[in-house]
């Protein structure tokens, strides 16, 4: 028998080491959950103290760039941007991303008109919804800002880097910095595609010399891993097609390899390039109404007044004469034209009334007298004709040298100038510099030229290239250029049109049946402002396009396009021609006509357009209704509110739309209306008060949605009262894998099965555009130009071509925005 040893139990040393056991535990397993929590606190603390480290560096940055923005204008020389910036603003066809409608509080002037995103002056007069800059950014998506140049691209960055920065300015350690280059800041030619950053840092390095590499590269890739950065790329849509496609490439890598960055650049409606396919998506600038032209204008004269004018001077004239001839010229003109036409009437150098003469003035104003505009005509040539955007620096001043007239040799003529006189002996040094570099010197400083990282050199903008490349006969020889897309080369092409000497080249692109959203029509007709009353083409294009209005086998909605074409004509016999259409038996006609009116202001028309207030076509009523708004005189203010009280239930929605625009009598008019006993007035009221970013507005609109006698009433202002307080809600939201779509998911199902993912969830969206609800046709119209196949392609042509109404007009849109790719696969 087994003997133990005799054992002496303890109950209380037994209890003290269970609880010391127990205890042990569970310190042991809180301290398992706690020790992830200390981690994460210790690396917050650790970037904090790298950002409280980094803080100087990131205020000189932001302090460099706000610098930068002030001074991104045409009138840089003459003042900063706030001074005389008018706000801009985006247009972006709002879609509901679960229902596919027109977004979720859509008011009736946005139903009335299609989104064309190549043409804003058909909207400028008219109140429809547009987006703030910031606030098109707030979801996150990638943009790019399309316009034609002279719309203000540039200034739209510019003034998105100032407010991003005054905005957040309190905050710099934890805020978004805002990194805005010209893209040829970033080098394009030596694109470092291992490391995307690299470009980053390079142009940073070159605005801050003094700072080292290693710590901005530092600095730089702390802000992208944290997802601090919002990058602002300008010039990409002034990239001719080969850089444009690098550029893209890089774009691409630096996407992979920082998802979340955020980056807003430029385009042109129908040159996005392979951007589409990388997810961005785009938002067109809208051109400015007549109210914010002579908001400018007045901006312009306080200025003039107080910096530059001469008092008592025999030549002064009064400003009165010069703001009335400003302010009753109903021509419809880009901001960079209207800026030309302000600076001209104030310097006095006013050399005729069209486009052609406002950039005469110009390069009379800006261009040194010893230099001869025709060498800057050669130097614009070469660069239109080698597809570049730049030259370096030695080659474009020797191209100067070839062309400009001189008693020298241009590489042996020196002159002399001083240097600044030295700190410690005060003697002043004297060095020699030639006389081609001088006047490289002299162009840069005048704001024609800029220079970039690279030595490379540039022009301010596309337009003075294009136009100076056109003053040269042998520039008719660019028009077989097969880069007609490429913005400088369109242009250029513009102004050859203008002086007549291309009407076969227009006769052929007018005829083409292979360009089926008739792009070159809308390209030709940016040439008609430049050119004659008397020239050849100018006639026979304007009865095409008024013939083209009246033919039905076009589509509505590219007729419709048209009236652009002719807003921009500014021909002097516009009103009369609008006049004989109000009579048409066609109520498309009558509506695109009256639309039209509306759209230039037309005051002569006014009593022709009251007439149609009483038309038989609804479409017609509402569109009469708002061509009355926008010709803004006492007559039609009492119209208006005519049609608020007395209107069918449309035109009375549109009434109120239009008076919320009127800060002064307009307000007064929809606070009364939102008492009326009137159902369908208040009703009205709503839609007026939404469109009105006041706080007394609001309080309206919550006051009827809790209080109002009936429902419907209580409905819309309770819907209008959401969409005014959420605006972020019809900002473009970034795309979503297919795979995880929940409309795709839903039509899926509805086919008993899954929804892949790659190419056969690609697949699965064009099946959508066959077998879809009108709805979801819309949906997948939205996802389908990230991926431009040709197969993808020709399905969306096939969807423009059969469908109506909204269907349609998505199809435009997403065909739009490959259509330079669309077009070099030869299918139409």
């Amino acid at each position: 028998m087994l003997q133990f040893p005799s054992i002496s139990f303890s109950p209380f040393s037994f209890w003290l080491g269970f609880l010391a056991g127990a205890l042990f535990w569970w310190l042991f397993s809180s301290a398992r959950k706690i020790v992830p929590d200390v981690n994460k606190w210790i690396k917050l603390q650790i970037e904090a103290i790298n950002r409280r480290r980094n803080a100087g560096l990131e205020h000189q940055i932001r302090s460099q760039f706000l610098n930068w923005a002030q001074q991104q204008h045409l009138t840089a020389n003459l003042c900063a941007l706030d001074q005389i910036a008018i706000e801009p603003r985006f247009i972006f066809p709002t879609i509901d991303p679960e229902t596919g409608g027109g977004g979720h509080f859509s008011s009736l002037t946005n139903q009335l008109l299609p989104v064309f995103l190549d043409c804003p002056e058909i909207y400028a007069q008219f109140n429809i919804d547009t987006l703030d800059p910031l606030v098109a950014i707030c979801n996150g998506a990638n943009l790019v800002i399309t316009a034609q140049s002279g719309m203000g691209k540039t200034f739209a960055l510019a003034w998105m880097t100032s407010r991003l920065i005054s905005r957040e300015e309190d905050t710099p350690g934890s805020a978004r910095l805002p990194l805005s280059f010209h893209i040829l800041d970033l080098n394009p030619e030596k694109f470092n595609l291992e490391n995307p950053a690299a470009n980053l840092v390079l142009a940073l390095s070159n605005l801050l010399p003094s700072e080292k590499t290693q710590k901005l590269e530092r600095f730089v890739n702390a802000l992208l891993k944290e997802n601090r950065v919002v990058l602002l790329l300008d010039g990409l849509d002034e990239l001719a097609p080969e850089a444009h496609q690098k550029t893209t490439a890089w774009l691409s890598v630096l996407l992979q390899a920082y998802p979340q960055l955020q980056m807003i650049t430029t385009g042109t409606p129908t040159y996005l390039g392979d951007l589409p396919g990388l997810g961005f998506q785009p938002v067109l600038l809208s051109s400015w109404s007549y109210a914010e032209r002579n908001r400018y204008y007045s901006k312009w004269r306080d200025l003039w007044q107080e910096n530059y004018a001469t008092s008592g001077s025999a030549t002064a004239v009064d400003d009165r004469l010069i703001m009335g001839w400003l302010f009753n010229d109903k021509r419809r003109f880009t901001p960079l034209e209207w800026c030309l036409m302000v600076w001209a009437a104030f310097d006095g150098l006013v050399l005729g009334e069209s486009p052609t003469s406002y950039l005469e003035g110009l390069l009379d104003r800006v261009v040194p007298h010893n230099i001869p505009v025709r060498s800057l005509s050669y130097l614009s040539l070469e660069l239109i004709q080698s597809q570049k955007l730049s030259l370096p620096y030695r080659s474009a001043a020797a191209l100067l040298a070839k062309y400009r007239p001189s008693t020298a040799p241009a590489a042996e003529a020196f002159e002399e100038i001083e240097s600044a006189p030295e700190q410690r002996s005060g003697l002043k040094r004297k060095k020699k510099i030639s006389s081609r570099d001088q006047a490289m010197s002299d162009l840069l400083e005048s704001g024609l030229l800029n220079e970039h990282a690279g030595e490379q050199v540039r022009f301010s903008n596309p337009l003075l290239m294009g136009y100076l490349a056109s003053l040269l006969p042998e520039s008719a020889a660019i028009i077989e250029q097969s880069t007609f897309d490429w913005p400088a080369h369109e242009i250029a092409v513009r102004f050859i049109i203008a002086r007549d000497a291309a009407q076969g080249w227009v006769s052929k692109t007018i005829q083409s049946q292979k360009d089926i959203l008739q792009t070159g029509i809308h390209k030709v007709s940016r040439a008609i402002p430049y050119s004659s009353l008397t020239s050849t083409w100018r006639s026979s294009f304007m009865r095409d396009l008024v013939s083209k209005l009246h033919d039905e086998s076009i589509p509505s909605l590219l007729r419709l396009r048209l009236i652009n074409c002719l807003l921009i004509a500014n021909d002097p016999s516009l009103a009369l021609l609008f006049k004989q259409l109000y009579a048409s038996r066609s109520a498309f006609i009558r509506f695109s006509a009256v639309l039209a009116a509306g759209s230039l202001g037309l005051t002569t028309l006014i009593n022709e357009t009251r007439q149609l207030l009483n038309d038989e076509i609804t479409e017609v009523q509402m569109a009469a209704c708002l061509a009355l708004g926008a010709m803004d005189t006492p007559q039609t203010q009492r119209l208006i509110e005519s049609c608020l009280s007395s209107g069918t239930e449309e035109v009375q929605q549109v009434a109120a739309e239009i008076l919320s625009k009127d800060s002064k009598d307009g307000h007064e008019i929809l606070k009364v209306a939102a008492t009326s006993e009137n159902l369908l007035v208040r009703r009205a009221a709503v839609m007026g008060l939404c469109k009105i970013k006041e706080e007394w507005a609001q309080k309206i609109l919550q006051k009827l949605s809790i209080e109002d006698g009936q429902w419907v009433v209580r409905s819309i202002a309770g819907h209008a009262l959401e969409y005014t307080q959420h605006p972020e809600r019809q900002a473009p939201m970034p795309f979503t894998k297919p795979e995880n779509t929940e409309w795709l998911i839903q039509y899926a199902s509805r086919q008993g099965m899954g929804v892949p993912v790659g190419q056969l969830a690609i697949d699965l969206m064009v099946d959508v555009l066959r077998r879809g609800k009108p709805e979801e046709k819309i949906l997948a119209l939205r996802a389908l130009p990230q991926y431009p196949q040709n197969r993808v392609l020709e399905e969306i042509a096939q969807v423009f071509k059969k469908e109506q109404g909204p269907v349609q007009e998505a199809a435009y849109q997403a065909l739009l925005q490959n259509y330079s790719i669309f077009q070099k696969t030869g299918m139409s």
